[in-house]
């Protein structure tokens, strides 16, 4: 009987998709920072694919506009950002119409994992 039930636990797990899964740990404080990071960039990666598409440009006429390769935007689209400069999020904008907006919002739960410390 456990080892169905373990089976069972297992095949729900395998159907959940990654989104699921990332939700469901996002509300944990152990993981909340890395799965919220991990989001956001995603989310950029999506509108910037979404605002490229909308203009009718293809990864290399994106490139060729803001004067890097095709491999260049690939990359972008699909491997999470290191050390993404903000002169190229700029470019990219500009090159599609649009606006690059930064905010800088308080992390509530950093001030309970603060106040937690101290006691």
């Amino acid at each position: 009987m456990a080892v169905k039930r373990v089976r069972e636990k297992a095949r729900r797990a395998r159907a959940k998709s990654a989104m699921q899964w990332a939700e469901e740990r996002r509300h944990h404080p152990a993981h909340r920072r890395e799965i919220e990071a991990i989001l956001a960039e995603i989310d950029l990666r999506q509108d910037f694919i979404a605002l490229r598409e909308a203009a009718g440009l293809t990864q290399a006429g994106l490139a060729k506009l803001i004067g890097v390769t095709q491999s260049v935007i690939a990359r972008f689209e699909t491997v999470p950002a290191r050390n993404l400069e903000l002169k190229t999020l700029v470019k990219l904008a500009t090159a599609l119409g649009a606006r690059l907006k930064i905010t800088v919002e308080k992390d509530a739960s950093a001030k309970r994992r603060r106040a937690g410390a101290i006691a």
